[in-house]
């Protein structure tokens, strides 16, 4: 199992680095500023349905808000 978390983990790293190389420069509003609002949000959105019981995959959530 925590070679799957490690995996996740450097994946995010990647996208997230990828991510900011695409987005970085980007001044149309979807640009980083844009995705960092984006995954901020859903990552309260998470803990606010773990909260509640429901199993909600943070590394997903993150992942799609990143993409």
């Amino acid at each position: 199992m925590k070679s799957i978390l490690k995996t996740s983990k450097i994946m995010i790293e990647q996208i997230t680095k990828e991510v900011y190389t695409l987005l970085g420069q980007d001044d149309t509003g979807h640009g980083i500023d844009h995705i960092k609002r984006v995954l901020k949000l859903s990552l309260q959105f998470t803990k606010q349905e773990q909260i509640k019981g429901i199993n909600v995959n943070e590394e997903i959530v993150t992942l799609i808000a990143l993409l």
